[in-house]
């Protein structure tokens, strides 16, 4: 081991390994759901008589879990009675389609809106394969988005990867034309 490392916050201490990499030590449920520590989480799942972590503080688990792509933990997460919801607009906005698809399964609301749906967040990333299930799933292209930002407010989910478009962004799994093109061809599209 290299040493330890004080990490803001309640997290308490992460230690760095020989490769330079960061672990979770101990029992701490912000890293171990980080670091796709299902055994961990399972534990204190079960093992809990307070809330894995403080909600006002980092939101519910499963939107933790949703966003770094654990899938398994996002499981153990919905055994536990989290709300998959909580989670989805986390998963498609990056790109985490396994996660989004076993939310959408576990009944999450898929036009549920926090300022932008996760078909929004999804489309402004461009993550195709999430808006082509998002659009099977029922997933509603017309919803505008609601924000305080006044470039972004008020636009739907086509809008949004146009704009991408235009703007010449590319990156590593992400396709706005193809989004475009799913969002054009939707069969609710105008």
């Amino acid at each position: 081991m290299l040493g330890v490392a004080p990490v803001a916050g309640w997290a308490g201490e992460v230690q760095i390994g020989t490769v330079g990499r960061l672990e979770p030590p101990g029992r701490d449920p912000l890293l171990a759901i980080r670091f796709g520590d299902e055994a961990t989480v399972r534990d204190l799942v079960e093992s809990a008589s307070r809330p894995l972590l403080p909600r006002d503080a980092l939101g519910p688990p499963i939107r933790l879990a949703a966003e770094f792509g654990r899938v398994e933990i996002v499981r153990v997460l919905l055994e536990a009675d989290e709300d998959p919801t909580d989670g989805l607009a986390a998963a498609a906005g990056h790109g985490h389609l396994d996660a989004v698809r076993l939310l959408t399964e576990a009944g999450a609301r898929i036009d549920e809106p926090i300022g932008w749906t996760p078909l929004m967040v999804a489309a402004d990333g461009g993550f195709d394969q999430v808006v082509d299930h998002l659009l099977r799933r029922g997933a509603n292209p017309h919803l505008r988005s609601a924000t305080t930002d006044a470039r972004w407010n008020n636009q739907t989910p086509l809008d949004l990867a146009k704009a991408r478009v235009a703007a010449g962004v590319e990156g590593p799994r992400r396709d706005y034309r193809r989004v475009v093109q799913l969002l054009r061809a939707s069969p609710s599209a105008v």
